[in-house]
């Protein structure tokens, strides 16, 4: 009996492409895992949504609450020095140590040096953290999904 004799699906029937959380939208959740791409330079904040009073997605009935959304925050790498940003304002490496200083302010976390922050990450500092989202839609090689555009701890006092 091969594999496929125990399957029964159309994909063109039976395709879902996914409910999406409306572009813009402000959403709370948790940080649950913070993890290093070394092969991409960057770092995966990954977010559990969560207490968003029943919000749901384009489709109105989808909840939003346990969706995992990932924040990509995108490291200066060798050579970013002598490479200008589309804009031509300043060079990779000048905007992607001004996007991650912002966004470790963002999240109330004190972390100056690769050393501070692989500390961090490897201890799990900052895990469990909750957050206010803004989601954006994105669309990559054809696929369009979520993803976090901003993020910033939820403050419960603002000081």
């Amino acid at each position: 009996m091969g594999i496929f004799d125990s399957m029964n699906f159309n994909l063109e029937e039976d395709y879902k492409p996914e409910v999406l959380i409306p572009d813009g939208a402000k959403v709370n959740g948790t940080l649950i895992d913070i993890k290093i791409n070394e092969k991409a330079y960057c770092i995966n904040f990954n977010v559990c949504l969560n207490n968003n009073e029943g919000m749901v997605k384009a489709d109105g009935e989808t909840p939003v609450d346990g969706t995992h959304l990932t924040k990509t925050v995108w490291l200066p790498k060798p050579g970013d020095e002598k490479v200008m940003t589309p804009k031509g304002k300043e060079t990779k490496w000048q905007w992607k140590v001004n996007n991650l200083t912002e966004t470790l302010r963002r999240l109330d976390i004190q972390a100056n040096t690769p050393e501070e922050i692989m500390e961090g990450i490897e201890n799990q500092e900052w895990i469990d953290r909750d957050v206010i989202c803004t989601v954006s839609v994105r669309e990559y090689k054809g696929k369009v999904s979520n993803e976090i555009n901003d993020m910033m701890v939820d403050i419960e006092e603002p000081f």
